[in-house]
């Protein structure tokens, strides 16, 4: 199901969000790194912890496809593409085929770290480099998660489509990047760290994630149910079902 919904879009040429250092996001052993996408071109910055030039702190990036940079190992795999939506992630841990590479739920990469990272007091970019203005992201982005734990393949398909509670073990960094206006994207998680966004704009896209329902109002589901009924060809006529849910006064 693909529901229009509020995500980042960046230009590739100086946007970015800023999330504040925190001591919950010195990841370096241990951790999960998840993401919607949207690249229009490959080689961007999808999250960045370390220094331009130095294997420290954490890289996650589309440079060649999909990234990982960590003390110790650079995992990579040509395996995502532009110009469609779609889920990636990284796990890491020094062990057996401990450093991982997903896209959309599914294993595309595995190599054993040869040691932990190291932490930075860079704070964590979305669309760039930590620490200097480059390796910008071009494209749409959204439902950005970081956890202090592996999370297992099934873990990881099983959160694919839907959004978090914000109060799963282990969730350290959570930002749907739904908020539409502003130039905040909340974190949901209990580290309640917000990012600021910096010439990264809001758009409508075609989400293939379920919208969150915490926040509800009949206004709202009416707003989604007349897009909904918008969207469809004229031939459909009124015989597909809307399964967004309730609708009420």
């Amino acid at each position: 199901m693909t529901v229009m919904q509020s995500v980042l879009s960046f230009d590739g040429e100086d946007d970015y969000v800023s999330i504040p250092p925190h001591p919950a996001l010195d990841l370096t052993d241990d951790y999960t790194l998840e993401a919607w996408i949207c690249p229009i071109a490959l080689g961007g910055r999808i999250m960045d912890k370390g220094i331009n030039g130095q294997a420290v702190g954490f890289t996650f990036d589309t440079y060649g496809g999909l990234r990982l940079i960590n003390t110790g190992i650079i995992i990579d795999s040509a395996s995502v593409q532009v110009n469609q939506w779609q889920h990636v992630a990284a796990t890491f841990k020094v062990e057996k085929k401990g450093a991982k590479l997903f896209v959309n739920g599914k294993i595309v990469r595995e190599l054993k770290p040869k040691k932990a990272g190291t932490k930075t007091d860079l704070p964590v970019h979305l669309g760039s480099v930590a620490n200097s203005p480059d390796g910008f992201f071009k494209g749409k982005m959204a439902e950005v998660r970081l956890w202090s734990r592996v999370r297992t393949p099934e873990e990881i398909r099983s959160h694919l489509h839907s959004r978090l509670k914000g109060n799963e073990p282990g969730l350290v960094g959570y930002f749907p990047c739904n908020e539409g206006s502003g130039n905040i994207v909340s974190d949901k998680s209990p580290t309640q760290n917000n990012g600021s966004v910096n010439g990264a704009t809001w758009e409508q896209a075609e989400l293939p994630i379920a919208p969150s329902t915490e926040s509800a109002t009949g206004l709202e589901d009416y707003g989604y149910w007349y897009r909904w009924k918008q969207s469809l060809p004229a031939s459909a006529g009124t015989q597909k079902n809307f399964r967004r849910g309730r609708i009420w006064c």
